[in-house]
């Protein structure tokens, strides 16, 4: 796949146009010129083309990129005070995750976070929000892992009110599930 490459320079009084490092168009008291003789408007009309679709196609990156810087300012962290995670069923009946949990949202809804357990060492937490739809993945270390799935009060985006679901894992027998009786909140709630 071949890249068009474009590289605009202005002076004062000339203006030049460079194409894939190959072709140089100069604009230059109101006469354009290539790089090995003059260039005539009627028998050339690509380039004219070209030249007023400039400033459309500059505008469009110029939009993308604002809106790159947009999707970052859009990301914020959602703290869950009292979260817990517990299996009641299977092989590892009994395991339990209990300490605040925060998580970084982006403007697409995906999660990564920390479990920082009031007993124990602090679990990376990574997972997917849509709306009031949430899945969680802890890992627990030496792959294990536990899966999240649940519901939202609010929108994630909202950052309020209670959540919980049903949770498997660390084998595939154990079953259990995950939840806060306190709201969320970018300051932690109650």
């Amino acid at each position: 796949m071949k890249t068009l490459t474009i590289l605009i320079v202005i002076y004062r009084p000339v203006f030049h146009v460079s194409f894939l490092n190959k072709v140089e168009i100069i604009f230059q008291k109101g006469e354009i010129f290539m790089r090995k003789g003059k260039l005539s408007p009627t028998r050339h009309p690509f380039f004219l083309i070209l030249l007023m679709l400039l400033p459309l196609f500059l505008a469009g990156c110029a939009s993308t990129s604002a809106s790159a810087t947009s999707a970052s300012a859009a990301s914020f962290n959602c703290t869950f005070k009292q979260f817990s995670a517990v299996v009641y069923q299977g092989p590892d009946k009994g395991l339990s995750v209990y300490g605040q949990l925060t998580l970084q949202v982006n403007q697409a809804g995906s999660l990564t976070g920390t479990l920082e357990q009031t007993k124990g060492s602090d679990i990376p937490v990574v997972g997917q929000a849509n709306g009031r739809a949430i899945n969680l993945i802890f890992d627990l270390g030496q792959n294990r892992l536990l899966f999240g799935v649940g519901t939202l009060q609010q929108d994630i985006h909202a950052c309020t009110g209670a959540a919980g679901g049903p949770l498997v894992g660390p084998r595939g027998a154990d079953s259990g599930n995950w939840g806060t009786p306190s709201k969320p909140g970018g300051g932690g709630g109650d």
